[in-house]
Protein backbone atom coordinates (compact mmCIF):
# COMPACT_ATOMS: atom_id res chain seq x y z
CA UNK A 1 0.00 0.00 0.00
CA UNK A 2 2.98 2.65 0.48
CA UNK A 3 3.96 2.87 -2.99
CA UNK A 4 0.02 2.88 -4.08
CA UNK A 5 -0.08 6.01 -5.26
CA UNK A 6 3.60 5.48 -7.41
CA UNK A 7 2.61 2.53 -9.06
CA UNK A 8 -0.85 3.09 -9.41
CA UNK A 9 -1.26 7.16 -9.85
CA UNK A 10 -4.91 7.01 -11.25
CA UNK A 11 -6.30 5.39 -7.88
CA UNK A 12 -7.84 7.46 -5.57
CA UNK A 13 -7.57 6.77 -1.61
CA UNK A 14 -10.24 8.06 0.40
CA UNK A 15 -9.89 8.33 4.85
CA UNK A 16 -12.78 6.34 6.22
CA UNK A 17 -14.22 8.71 9.08
CA UNK A 18 -16.64 7.73 11.85
CA UNK A 19 -19.34 10.38 11.25
CA UNK A 20 -19.15 11.30 15.44
CA UNK A 21 -15.23 11.66 14.65
CA UNK A 22 -15.90 14.08 11.61
CA UNK A 23 -18.39 16.28 13.79
CA UNK A 24 -15.85 16.73 16.26
CA UNK A 25 -12.22 16.82 14.76
CA UNK A 26 -12.68 17.75 11.38
CA UNK A 27 -14.97 20.84 11.93
CA UNK A 28 -11.19 22.38 13.69
CA UNK A 29 -9.36 24.90 11.64
CA UNK A 30 -6.11 22.40 12.15
CA UNK A 31 -8.08 19.50 10.40
CA UNK A 32 -9.00 21.74 7.78
CA UNK A 33 -5.53 22.77 7.08
CA UNK A 34 -4.36 19.43 7.24
CA UNK A 35 -6.92 18.20 4.64
CA UNK A 36 -6.12 20.83 2.04
CA UNK A 37 -2.31 20.31 2.65
CA UNK A 38 -2.15 17.08 2.15
CA UNK A 39 -5.67 16.54 -0.32
CA UNK A 40 -7.60 13.86 1.67
CA UNK A 41 -10.50 12.15 0.34
CA UNK A 42 -12.58 11.14 3.10
CA UNK A 43 -15.81 8.85 3.46
CA UNK A 44 -17.96 8.88 6.17
CA UNK A 45 -19.51 6.44 8.00
CA UNK A 46 -22.13 4.97 10.63
CA UNK A 47 -20.80 2.46 12.98
CA UNK A 48 -23.90 1.27 14.16
CA UNK A 49 -25.82 1.03 10.88
CA UNK A 50 -22.82 0.01 9.15
CA UNK A 51 -23.34 1.89 6.06
CA UNK A 52 -20.89 4.75 4.20
CA UNK A 53 -23.27 7.82 3.57
CA UNK A 54 -21.13 10.63 2.10
CA UNK A 55 -18.23 10.37 0.30
CA UNK A 56 -16.33 14.02 0.12
CA UNK A 57 -13.69 14.24 -2.47
CA UNK A 58 -10.87 16.91 -2.06
CA UNK A 59 -11.51 20.20 -3.04
CA UNK A 60 -9.46 23.20 -3.12
CA UNK A 61 -12.58 25.45 -3.28
CA UNK A 62 -12.27 26.25 0.03
CA UNK A 63 -15.37 24.53 1.11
Amino acid sequence: MRNAGRTNPDRVFYLAVRDEVYADIFDEPIAKILVEDYKVHIVLFQLEQEVIFKWIPWSNTGS
